[in-house]
């Protein structure tokens, strides 16, 4: 078991009981709204371990799979290109790197990534599937977010984790829309629900 959860609450909402066992994908349903990023990024503090919880034992800090970002300066003059990312991320894995050049991509004549495609121009997909390969680069034990993403898209990157968990692995998704699809690929959906 890599997560016990006996519920717990952050401020109005309640994250119930749950169990996260090795080998599962488990999706935590938020809702859409102005709550979701707070929300979320309380999760995310809770589940790498940085915040202590009642009521959760945590048997080791998930890692969360960041948005890239970049500063106003760089991206106008310097924009970070995908193998200067893969650089900057420290990912040495053959076979991730490979993965990363498999990912399909709307801006290149291939249609795959780019080591010189410029980072800026990645489609939310693209650039969500890159930092989930830089995470599966360090541990299996994943928190990730669909925030930009199509229905297809994330969909897509769903399945991927899916496939890059590994026996031991586990992986948390944080999501606001209450997708079909998404939701049959999850081993368990848990709904938080709002203390009046």
């Amino acid at each position: 078991m890599l997560i016990n959860c006996e519920g717990f609450n952050i401020g109005k909402f309640y994250i119930p009981q749950f169990n996260l066992l090795e080998g599962e994908l488990i999706t935590i349903f938020l809702y859409h709204g102005a709550h979701f990023y707070d929300l979320s990024m309380s999760l995310v503090d809770i589940f790498t371990g940085k915040k202590k919880q009642t009521g959760l034992i945590l048997e080791e800090g998930f890692v969360y799979a960041k948005h890239f970002k970049e500063n106003r300066f760089n991206r106008i003059f310097c924009p970070t290109r995908v193998e200067k990312y893969i650089k900057n991320e420290n990912i040495k894995s053959e076979a991730i790197k490979h993965k990363i050049y498999e990912i399909e991509s709307e801006i290149s004549l291939t249609g795959k990534v780019e080591a010189k495609a410029k980072m800026i121009n990645l489609k939310a997909t693209e650039l969500k599937l890159l930092s989930l390969y830089s995470v599966f680069n360090r541990t299996d034990k994943i928190i990730f977010d669909l925030v930009g993403q199509s229905p297809q898209g994330a969909l897509k990157t769903v399945q991927i984790v899916k496939s890059m968990l590994s026996d031991k692995g586990g992986a948390i998704l944080l999501d606001g829309f209450d997708d079909e699809s998404t939701k049959n690929e999850s081993s368990k959906w848990i709904k938080i629900s709002v203390n009046e």
